[in-house]
Order: C-alpha cells, then structure tokens, then sequence
C-alpha cells in the first residue's frame, strides 16, 4: 500500500502528538512555576537588573552630611543663617557679605532610597560584600539641598551591588557582585515567571543500547512506542554509556511513529558569581 506525502505528514504529526515526554513536562511544570531548584534569586527591597543571562542584585544607599559654619577658609564667620540655602556671617556682622554654609565631614548612616533607614536584612547583605559597601562616596558626589524651614543637607547616593540571597559564600571567592551571576558552561538561564531570579538547566539526550549480558548478545528493536530490547527475552532499553534505566534521573521519550526513542536527563545548578 502507498501513501502520500501529505497522508505521511499527517502520521508523523498524529505520531508525535501523542509521543511520552515526561522530561519535557517537568521542565516546563517548573519554569512556568518559577520553582526552578537551585535558582539565584535577588533578596526583597533590591533592585534587579536581569539581561544577556546575567542576573545583578543591588541597592542604592542614601548618604546625607549636615549644614554647617564655619567654613574652612572663613574661620570667624560662625553665624549661621537659614533663610533660603544655608549662609555664613561673622559673629559681628555690620556690612560683611555672607558666604555659603559648610559641609559638615561628618557622615550620617546610610538609608536605604525611599525609606527612612537600613533594613536588617539588607545590612546582612551589605556586610557580606564588605567593609567598603557602608563608606560614604567622595565628597565631590554631594548636593546640597535646601531646607526653607530650617538647616540644609547634602546629599548623595551610591549603588552598591549584593549577593543573591542564601547564596554560598565559597561560590563568592575572588568573585565580585557588581558582575552578578550567570550559568556555568554546559548550562542554559531559564527564568520562570519570576523575573528576579535565575535558574540555570541542562538536557542530555542518549540513544537507547540493550546491554550483552552473560555474552548473550541482545539487539535493539525500533518500533513505534517504545524501543525494546530482543534477546533470550524481550526487555528495555538503557541510555547509551550508563548503567541507569527509568527512575533514575534518566526519562524515556517515546518516538510513536518508529523512530528511535532517546533517554533524557534534566539537571539544574546554581548560577555562579562572574
């Protein structure tokens, strides 16, 4: 009996619809999910910057300096005066100029911008970074702001980049965060529905092989469904080069149009630091 091109096509795609893939399901139940293991994911009030398989995780602090007088170069001019931005008068005015209020050197602790302090959990994430993370930036980085109804400040912010959060310290060594993480080679970013966070996912494929046992040779049977080993008896098949078979990490996905089936394994890790 002779088919036609388009009654083949129509097997072949009525064959593959109903093909076994329950390696393809997991997969996809845990993306869609967003419960890929060993996923790096940003810790809660940080920002996260996610592109080219790169996942960063960070904060901007909010370093404020106060108001004051006298200035370095007018060391008389100790009255402060706060109509407007902050000025400096000498102690005896009469007709002298005023001069622009001082930054005091003195840095005040870090916020956290849009809130009015550090949260717990963020300053644990600082301190893992270091000592460096808590400084002020260089005094050039500050503005003044003005305060119409009482002492000026100045101000200025600074991005500090963090660790994803529970994230172990020995995949940090000699790594640094303003990098962020990515997938180790071999292994492909996977997002989830959650956009802060990366998994990293393998797919290996091995054809199926039916093992000599005892020297008794045993030879492999395609057919649709599943492949089938025909010896002494009949049996299933392996992954080529391992000794696993079904329930151990390895899943076989069924060819039901007589091609030959293929073993796969889906493994995940943890991003490393860049």
């Amino acid at each position: 009996m002779k088919f036609s091109s388009i009654a083949i096509a129509c097997l072949t795609l009525a064959g593959a619809a109903v093909s076994t893939s329950a390696w393809a399901d997991k997969a996809s139940l845990l993306r869609a999910t967003g419960n890929v293991p060993e996923r790096a994911e940003c810790p809660a009030n940080t920002e996260v910057n996610r592109a080219g398989g790169v996942l960063k995780c960070s904060v901007t602090l909010v370093f404020e300096r106060g108001s004051i007088c006298p200035p370095a170069n007018k060391p008389n001019y100790v009255t402060i005066q706060m109509a407007g931005a902050d000025k400096c008068l000498p102690a005896v005015t009469g007709d002298v100029a005023s001069v622009p209020s001082a930054m005091n050197p003195v840095v005040g602790p870090p916020k956290l911008k849009g809130q009015s302090g550090l949260p717990g959990d963020i300053m644990g994430y600082l301190t893992a970074v270091g000592p460096a993370a808590l400084l002020g930036p260089d005094e050039g980085r500050y503005q003044r702001v003005v305060n119409a109804g009482g002492a000026d400040k100045f101000v200025a912010e600074k991005i500090v980049h963090l660790w994803p959060a529970s994230y172990p310290v020995h995949y940090t060594l000699g790594k640094n965060p303003t990098n962020g993480v990515s997938c180790p080679n071999g292994y492909t970013d996977v997002t989830g529905r959650s956009q802060d966070s990366l998994g990293c996912e393998r797919i290996e494929k091995k054809k199926p092989m039916c093992q000599n046992v005892n020297g008794i040779g045993w030879r492999l049977e395609v057919k649709r469904g599943e492949d089938r080993c025909q010896g002494p008896t009949e049996g299933p098949t392996k992954p080529e080069g391992e000794h696993a078979g079904p329930g151990n990490d390895w899943d076989l996905d069924t060819d039901a149009v007589g091609n030959e089936d293929r073993w796969v394994r889906v493994s995940y890790t943890r991003p490393v630091g860049r």
